[in-house]
């Protein structure tokens, strides 16, 4: 039971800082990004992994765009798995709040996202919060890879687009493999995109020779380097060695590699969101809603102006709304 409750703590912390995030979509201006670190649970004893909750390090970026009006944005959202320390988190967060405003704790790190805005109408508030993560990363040798900020920029732009059209992808993929093929790439790095390729296609695919249907091709024009990159690393967790498969051409398999990843470094979506009404004299029984920034409990507060003291129910830290 005790599990379940901490468990369940969690989750709310982790929906409180999602609102916190969610309430500068407004706040900023359209090309703004905002940056979410979700560090993983404390669990000196375990109780999360018991249930289940893996609980890795993640970072989410929010792209915001314009909506359809005034009170609509669409964001676009990257969220990158990674392994910095949450010590890192909380460093990189203060230095673009230009202030030491974040703690290196679960909650204070959840609760405190950050906004960066720009005046050009391009990812370059992206490419900033990018940066500041690769500072970080190169303070010392790292047991994981942080991908190329262009990489990064195309997952972040196009990658649903990528999930979208996998039939197109795996034309995309064949071409792209048989032109590495003939420049020379490694034989480490074939075999890995190989078995990627043909993980996919095992995927409910099988039915549709890819290498030689016209209709998906010839209207399809060559990759880029960095959409290539985005095709394959959206992909990777699929390297490992596949069954092998009957084909147009007889039998394919594996080229014998079994370096499997246990899940996909970047994950991408887009959505719209709408704003909220706020509380106003016109609406004297609206509540506001104030959330603890140490633990993430919630409360409905009557009228927000800044100068009421609150005490938190869950944890009896106190603040203001």
């Amino acid at each position: 039971m005790f599990s379940e409750e901490i468990i369940a703590r969690r989750y709310a912390l982790e929906n409180a800082g999602y609102e916190a995030a969610k309430a500068l979509f407004f706040d900023m201006p359209a090309h703004s990004t905002v940056l979410l670190f979700s560090p993983p649970p404390d669990d000196p004893y375990g109780r999360f992994k018991e249930k289940g909750y893996v609980g890795h390090s993640m970072a989410y970026f929010y792209h915001i765009l314009p909506g359809e009006d005034d009170s609509s944005r669409t964001i676009k959202s990257l969220t990158f798995m990674h392994g910095l320390s949450i010590e890192e988190q909380a460093q990189i967060l203060n230095n673009l709040h230009g202030e030491k405003v974040v703690e290196p704790t679960e909650s204070s790190v959840l609760l405190n996202p950050v906004g960066i805005s720009v005046l050009t109408e391009d990812t370059a508030s992206f490419k900033f919060l990018w940066s500041e993560i690769e500072k970080m990363y190169d303070t010392k040798s790292r047991d994981f890879i942080l991908p190329p900020l262009k990489l990064a920029e195309e997952m972040l732009l196009n990658g649903r687009e990528l999930q979208k059209s996998q039939n197109q992808v795996l034309s995309l993929m064949i071409d792209e493999l048989a032109q590495e093929i003939a420049g020379g790439k490694s034989e480490h790095g074939i075999r890995i995109r190989w078995n990627i390729m043909l993980n996919l296609a095992d995927s409910g695919r099988l039915s549709q020779d890819f290498s030689t249907d016209e209709k998906e091709t010839t209207s399809l024009e060559p990759l880029s380097f960095y959409q290539a990159q985005a095709i394959f690393m959206h992909y990777q967790h699929l390297n490992y060695e596949p069954e092998q498969i009957a084909t147009a051409c007889g039998l394919s398999g594996s080229l014998s590699t079994s370096s499997s990843l246990s899940s996909t470094i970047f994950g991408t979506n887009e959505f719209t969101v709408n704003k909220e009404p706020t509380s106003t004299q016109e609406n004297p029984d609206e509540l506001y809603k104030w959330v603890c920034k140490k633990c993430g409990h919630s409360h409905d507060i009557d009228v927000p102006n800044g100068k009421y003291k609150v005490t938190c129910d869950g944890c009896g830290a106190s603040g203001k709304c």
